[in-house]
């Protein structure tokens, strides 16, 4: 599948919803100099692309009171069953991303906590008894310095710029 074209209004309409999700429509036309509809469509567009994914707050953890975060390096059994172990990760709650991933583990999993006898719980209980576990290590994050959580409409806008350039220069 080939990623969908961008162009400056899209770019725009963009970066105000990263920074800003709940801005309306009329907020969003104003700041790009087009019409209510204009920017309705273009999110509609996007949104039917996939581009947008959905509209959520994003929460402090910390504030809720899970103040532990670890990645998990899991080694499990390969395979035709290997979506197994995918599912079992899938319904634990705790879980937050899963990353299939090349090297030493077969899965990278971020995990939140409340404490670390929490951790433990959910160590021992959930991801312990997923299909297929053979080993696990796992790895308390100290602090998240950089914490994006996915890509930024900011990085895409300048690598379609250095790409226009570098096709320029060919």
């Amino acid at each position: 599948m080939p990623p969908v074209k961008l162009d400056a209004l899209d770019l725009m309409i963009l970066e105000m919803l990263e920074k800003d999700g709940r801005l309306s429509y009329q907020e969003l036309a104003n700041h790009a100099g087009v019409s209510r509809v204009t920017v309705h469509e273009r999110i509609r567009r996007l949104t039917q692309r996939g581009v947008i994914e959905g509209f959520r707050a994003r929460l402090n953890p910390a504030a809720l009171g899970y103040r532990v975060t670890a990645v998990v390096g899991l080694m499990a059994v390969q395979g035709a069953a290997a979506y197994r172990t995918i599912e079992d990760l899938k319904n634990i709650p705790e879980v937050e991303e899963v990353h299939v991933v090349t090297g030493r583990y077969d899965y990278l999993v971020k995990i939140r906590a409340r404490d670390n006898q929490d951790l433990e719980r959910i160590l021992l209980t959930k991801i312990d008894q997923v299909y297929g576990f053979q080993r696990a290590e796992t790895m308390v994050v100290l602090s998240s310095p950089v914490e994006r959580g996915g890509l930024t409409i900011g990085r895409v806008a300048r690598d379609l710029q250095e790409n226009r350039e570098e096709k320029a220069a060919d």
